[in-house]
């Protein structure tokens, strides 16, 4: 029996393939984008119309996760999302914080 996350669901790659489902991806992908630079702006104290780094975090947080889900639907054998998530988002933080990766 496989583990949640394990596999991509049926039909992840077509979604990420077809065009129109693909508008319907990037749609919701841009209100989580959204929702999150909401949620970093209350949380560091910051105006969302006037700071440009809560839009830039949450973007960089949203990519770094499509590039995970990219990844774990192409993984063949197929792997847990769990750990790529992590990954990708540890790969931020050493990209934010200035150090090379692996250091």
């Amino acid at each position: 029996m496989r583990k949640p996350g394990e596999q991509p669901p049926p039909g992840l790659k077509l979604a990420l393939a077809a065009p129109a489902i693909r508008g319907e991806y990037l749609k919701i992908s841009s209100e989580m984008q959204e929702a999150l630079a909401e949620a970093i702006a209350t949380r560091t104290g910051t105006d969302l119309e006037r700071d440009m780094y809560p839009r830039i975090l949450a973007g960089a947080v949203i990519a770094a996760a499509q590039v995970a889900v990219r990844r774990w639907s192409a993984a063949d054998p197929p792997v847990p999302l769990g750990p790529l998530l992590r990954r990708a988002l540890e790969q931020l933080v050493t990209a934010c914080s200035g150090r090379p990766a692996g250091g």
